[in-house]
């Protein structure tokens, strides 16, 4: 019985870790290139004008106009876009605005964000129950807000190059 119990807290124990060690660890500070966590083939995606920047795959496409910015495969099999808008907005404002206006659900809210003081993950579900996540981030009075998946590893990778250039 107890070995039963120490086994499963064990398990417990290993998965919680290994999920934490997955998790997206958003960098701040200087854009060192060299620092980048994605290593793959691809290329590095730069706003001067809204101050970030990341690392995406080869064959992926990066589009960004007034503060809104998407990181598109080319093939639906690769998994949906990454979204990225950059707006003046605060946390609150936000969350109302997603559930009234894009008929979502915010149904789950972490403060505890690795990497920035004053960033908050939201898990949304949309009324056909599709799920995704949303990191919003508040930095030099800007509010990023990215859209991505937790299971899809190539938005894993890019995230976990985002890096703020100031």
């Amino acid at each position: 019985m107890i070995v039963g119990l120490l086994l499963v807290v064990v398990v417990v124990i290993t998965v919680l870790l290994i999920y934490l060690n997955n998790r997206y660890v958003p960098r701040g500070g200087e854009v060192n290139l060299s620092d980048f966590v994605y290593e793959g083939p691809g290329e590095i995606f730069r706003s001067e004008a809204y101050g970030f920047g990341f690392r995406y795959p080869e064959g992926w496409v990066v589009k960004g106009e007034d503060g809104e910015f998407s990181a598109t495969p080319v093939s639906v099999q690769d998994g949906r876009p990454l979204l990225i808008s950059v707006r003046n907005v605060m946390l609150e404002a936000y969350k109302e605005e997603v559930e009234e206006e894009r008929g979502t659900t915010v149904y789950r809210e972490d403060k505890n964000v690795p990497g920035f003081e004053d960033a908050t993950e939201l898990k949304v579900s949309t009324a056909s129950g599709l799920d995704t996540t949303v990191l919003f981030i508040r930095h030099d009075g800007r509010s990023y807000i990215v859209q991505y998946h937790d299971f899809n590893e190539t938005h894993q990778d890019m995230l976990g190059s985002f890096q703020f250039l100031q």
